[in-house]
């Protein structure tokens, strides 16, 4: 398995079917998702759709959705689950405190209008 986790110098939140220039750490996994190489690199990427939390999260819950970005957010969380767990196990801190987020205008100000908890998922 291959799973790239790409980081890029625009700030911007990506958006489905835009290109953006990444630079990425490329990590080859066991299906335990135990790392088995790394690489960085850069590139080019092309989000498939662009969900927030709330969306992705409805897409895992919805067994009714078996649409290939639902089946990759399905992978992903099973990843996700697994290195976590391998962390825990290796002594890790758990930090019980929410991460907060801030729902920002639409103008060309961005100023925060609203503040909340992002849910654990």
């Amino acid at each position: 398995m291959r799973h790239s986790a790409p980081t890029s110098p625009n700030p911007d939140p990506p958006r489905g079917g835009v290109e953006r220039l990444t630079f990425s750490a490329i990590w080859e996994m066991s299906r335990d998702a135990e790392i088995l190489s790394t690489r960085f690199t850069k590139g080019v990427i092309r989000s498939r759709a662009a969900l927030t939390y709330a969306e992705a999260q409805a897409r895992i819950d919805d067994p009714s959705q078996t649409d290939e970005v639902t089946t990759g957010l399905r992978h992903l969380l099973s990843l996700a689950k697994k290195l976590r767990a391998g962390r825990v196990a290796r002594g890790a801190l758990q930090l019980a405190s929410p991460e907060v987020k801030f729902d920002l205008a639409d103008d060309d100000t961005h100023d925060p209008i609203d503040v909340g908890v992002y849910q654990v998922i």
